[in-house]
């Protein structure tokens, strides 16, 4: 048994017809514990618009966290808990912090949202949410999200990595369950993918991508069969009529499978 996983991201139309990058950062990864267990890790995190350097801080975050997790990982003591979660923040926040001293930029230039779900057999599932775009998991009884999308002082404003006491203002749940299914988005795709009324999922937005995976066979060696279609449906009119943002989505599943292929970041 071992997980099956798709992700990416597109730019969304506003920054194109503005001519800037996409912002963005999402990435997936399996690391092997020392006992033998596959735990699932999805990274996703969203620069801010109003920050020279949101993207360059999005970038920053994932790729330190990912860094951090393949060291950690194999460790006897590995365990999903809350002291994780403030691990991988501390780790994220630090790259930032040290990428700002060494180009003489300060940190607010580099705020991004992080968001971030690890799972495994045996050791059950942890969720992190410090900003707004959403995280949906199955535990086996059907969709659900652990946490809630954080709105900041203003309207269309968050809250970010890069901000004093960030430690206290992330959302971090801790379950003993592993995780059947898991999606992670950015804002921009946060209308399609939850009722933010009552924070719960649109099941009819996920399930296709959920089911498409689980009837879906991996080779390391070749790119991932869904890939195009998957970057397809991201840069749709169909989702480009409900958002001009950024989108990023990752999605995984539990299931019997060749081991999936290599991790990568995509931005």
């Amino acid at each position: 048994m071992s997980w099956n996983y798709i992700f990416g991201n597109e730019v969304g139309t506003s920054h194109l017809r503005a001519g800037t990058r996409c912002q963005d950062e999402v990435a997936v990864a399996v690391e092997r514990t020392a006992d033998g267990r596959d735990v699932l890790a999805i990274f996703v995190c969203d620069g801010a618009g109003s920050a020279a350097q949101g993207g360059t801080g999005a970038e920053l975050a994932v790729q330190a966290s990912l860094d951090f997790l393949a060291e950690h990982a194999t460790r006897q003591d590995f365990e999903l808990n809350d002291g994780l979660a403030r691990a991988l923040l501390g780790t994220a926040r630090k790259a930032i912090d040290e990428r700002g001293a060494q180009s003489e930029t300060a940190v607010r230039e580099y705020a991004c949202t992080y968001l971030a779900v690890l799972s495994a057999d045996s050791l059950g599932t942890m969720v992190i949410q410090l900003g707004d775009g959403g995280i949906v998991v199955d535990l086996g009884e059907g969709l659900r999200c652990l946490t809630e999308p954080m709105n900041g002082e203003y309207a269309n404003s968050t809250r970010f990595l890069t901000e004093a006491g960030y430690l206290e203002i992330a959302q971090t749940r801790c379950v003993g369950t592993r995780v059947d299914r898991a999606a992670i988005f950015t804002d921009g795709l946060q209308s399609l993918g939850v009722d933010q009324a009552t924070n719960t999922p649109h099941d009819p937005f996920f399930y296709p991508f959920f089911e498409a995976l689980e009837s879906t066979s991996l080779s390391k060696d070749e790119d991932h069969p869904l890939q195009g279609a998957f970057s397809r449906f991201l840069q749709s009119d169909q989702v480009n009529q409900r958002t001009d943002d950024d989108k990023s989505l990752a999605v995984a599943v539990w299931m019997a499978a060749e081991p999936p292929i290599e991790s990568q970041g995509s931005g």
